[in-house]
């Protein structure tokens, strides 16, 4: 279901060239889609979320590579770990972002206006529940505080929440 989604916003185009050969074209037939409060303001909001989800992927690559008690915990190291997908979700949005130009196909409308919602979501919580897992074990007598790990799990929530107040510059509205 999800694959043929957006198959009624294009037509199939076939033609014989010059070889005798049939050919066919897609042509987009659907709808235009534009930001609702302008390109210039999702462009820039764009940069911003590249520029924090590229701060959200340091700080989870180096907490990868860091030896640390907090990832042998598995109510923390479970949070964490899923966080990359929001991320990817996250940069591939923001990235779409970038290269957006009005007017914007469905499919480009629908990955920015309700992909990148939920993707700084989840950005923002998943870090957050480790942060807070961490605090927990830490505070409930863990062997030592893991201090790099509350750091960058809190910059990373950070990171995310930042994302996610930007949400509003990407809507976008069918004319």
């Amino acid at each position: 279901m999800g694959r043929h989604r957006y198959v009624k916003d294009y037509r199939l185009n076939e033609y014989i060239d010059e070889r005798g050969h049939v050919t066919s074209e897609t042509e987009y037939i659907g709808a235009d889609y534009f930001f609702r409060r302008g390109a210039g303001r999702a462009r820039s909001s764009g940069k911003l979320v590249c520029a924090l989800s590229a701060a959200g992927w340091a700080c989870f690559v180096t907490l990868v590579c860091v030896e640390g008690t907090a990832m042998r915990t598995m109510y923390v190291a479970l949070p964490f770990a899923f966080t990359a997908l929001p991320l990817f979700l996250l940069t591939r949005a923001a990235a779409g972002a970038l290269r957006a130009s009005e007017p914007l196909r469905h499919d480009e409308a629908d990955r920015l206006s309700h992909t990148l919602p939920g993707a700084a979501l989840w950005a923002m919580m998943l870090p957050a529940a480790s942060f807070l897992g961490c605090l927990l074990s830490s505070a409930l007598g863990a062997a030592d505080w893991d201090a790099l790990f509350l750091a960058l799990s809190a910059a990373m929530a950070a990171c995310g929440a930042g994302c996610f107040f930007r949400r509003a510059d990407f809507d976008t509205e069918k004319r």
